[in-house]
């Protein structure tokens, strides 16, 4: 892909024209609008919590949203877990607070997901899960910890 390209998120690479790339870049005047969308949406519904296929005034808000989270997640791994992701800029992670975004969202998953496999485990005696989600969970685990 060009330069440009390795800047948006891939949905953005292979969905979007001109028009939709600058939605996706990380700095700049697509940032800014971002917030701002971002802003208006917290003021309207009280909260941050979107699905990730939300839009807001023909802008993918909610694909952003989960860009920026991912982002914010990079901030904690070792450079080779980032898979090419850049770490969230502390002004950005900063702004994003402000407006009331939890962007350690998955806190409250991986907790959830820990009791299920409390359940499973002690349900069946081992932790061989075959349950889709909850085993590729635990195989995450498994890789950023053990």
């Amino acid at each position: 892909p060009s330069p440009r390209a390795r800047t948006l998120a891939p949905s953005a690479r292979t969905r979007g024209g001109a028009a939709s790339s600058r939605r996706y870049l990380s700095s700049g005047a697509g940032q800014e609008r971002m917030l701002e969308l971002l802003r208006a949406f917290v003021a309207r519904e009280g909260h941050a919590a979107m699905p990730r296929n939300h839009v807001e005034d023909g802008e993918k808000l909610g694909t952003w949203l989960h860009a920026q989270r991912a982002r914010s997640a990079a901030r904690d791994m070792a450079a080779s877990e980032r898979r090419g992701r850049a770490p969230l800029s502390d002004d950005v992670a900063r702004r994003l607070e402000e407006v009331g975004v939890n962007c350690v969202v998955d806190d409250a998953r991986w907790e959830r997901m820990y009791e299920l496999l409390g359940a499973f485990v002690a349900r069946e005696g081992h932790a061989d899960v075959p349950d889709e989600k909850l085993g590729a969970w635990l195989r995450k685990q498994r890789e950023r910890y053990l």
